[in-house]
């Protein structure tokens, strides 16, 4: 996306076509960014606008957030029609987007299935037991041990995406709180809808 948004730049005439593929070269690099788990590895900069979105955009660290302005890319990128490198880049995203929605439908109702505990005290109990360096986050490996300790078969794509449900930190961690709000109102559906209601007020 931002080698497609620089070839733009350089090979497209007018404003407007100018603009849309400055646009695009910023929210490649956002995508980039927050695609990458491990901040560690970024440059300070980068890392310092990872926290920047995470802090004023944070729907780009829950999956349905993501996947909704990965769409909102990809209907930026095909607009772009007849160029070829937004096109294609497009097409790219819009299957990307399709895959988060999907993986994370399946891997929600696989959740729902599975017997995942409803009681506080049962969160608790299997956060506690699947945080093993007790630093109060789940890591990727942690959770996927957490499901597999679970009587449901899930791929580790649908592992990914329910990380993405429940929300990550910055470091692609789930907090204690993150997972506690979401398995609760997950587990309760009268809780959902007061939850709902609280959030439109």
């Amino acid at each position: 996306m931002i080698a497609a948004s620089v070839f733009g730049i350089l090979y497209r005439s007018g404003l407007l076509r100018t603009l849309v593929q400055v646009y695009l070269g910023i929210f490649g690099v956002t995508i980039c960014v927050v695609e990458t788990v491990d901040t560690k590895s970024l440059a300070r900069p980068l890392a310092q606008f990872k926290a920047f979105v995470f802090k004023y955009f944070h729907f780009m660290f829950v999956l349905y957030g993501r996947a909704l302005f990965y769409g909102f890319c990809t209907s930026l990128l095909l607009a772009q029609w007849p160029y070829a490198p937004d096109v294609l880049v497009g097409l790219w995203m819009s299957f990307v987007t399709f895959t988060y929605a999907v993986v994370g439908f399946v891997g929600s109702g696989k959740m729902k299935e599975s017997g995942f505990p409803e009681s506080e005290d049962g969160l608790e109990a299997a956060f506690r037991e699947a945080d093993v360096d007790r630093d109060d986050r789940l890591s990727p490996t942690e959770f996927e041990g957490l499901c597999k300790s679970l009587p449901m078969h899930m791929t580790l794509q649908e592992v990914e995406a329910q990380m993405l449900m429940v929300g990550t930190d910055t470091d692609g961690f789930i907090t204690y709180d993150a997972y506690m709000k979401y398995f609760i109102l997950a587990s309760q559906p009268n809780r959902q809808v007061a939850h709902l209601t609280n959030f439109s007020r």
